[in-house]
């Protein structure tokens, strides 16, 4: 049994709003060929595009890291030893259930010892750690 395209008919192809080959619906018809279709998912309206199909991801290849970037890792790890005070300091362990302010310094399993530097929201703190900066949530 072959399913015949008419208008109102289901067929799958490409939407450029959601970035992948999903179902859509077929609104016009140019003789035997489809003219529009609508997604189902994002409700877009677009001409028809058939499938795509699933691209094999792109080689990447890492560049040297720039002056800018070097600098700014520089920058970073003089401001953490600044902060930290050069010798050690009471461990207290990162848990998102914790409650942090400006200046605690905590002890996080993946990223080591940091320093709170900024509140961003009653449930997000800024952290400076040895490499860079990141935002983490506290008081859950």
């Amino acid at each position: 049994m072959t399913d015949v395209l008419k208008t109102g008919s289901d067929v799958i192809c490409y939407c450029g709003a959601c970035k992948m080959d999903i179902n859509h619906v077929i609104l016009a018809m140019d003789g035997t060929k489809i003219a529009k279709v609508e997604c189902k998912t994002c409700h877009a309206t677009h001409t028809y595009k058939g499938k795509k199909g699933i691209k094999a991801p792109k080689k990447v290849t890492r560049k040297a890291p720039s002056k800018r970037a070097e600098k700014k890792a520089q920058d970073v790890l003089e401001a953490w030893n600044d902060a930290m005070g050069g010798s050690g300091f009471d461990k207290v362990p990162y848990s998102i259930r914790s409650t942090f302010e400006v200046g605690s310094k905590i002890d996080h399993k993946k990223y080591g010892p940091g320093v709170v530097q900024n509140l961003i929201h009653p449930d997000k703190v800024e952290v400076l750690f040895k490499d860079d900066v990141r935002v983490l949530l506290h008081s859950k």
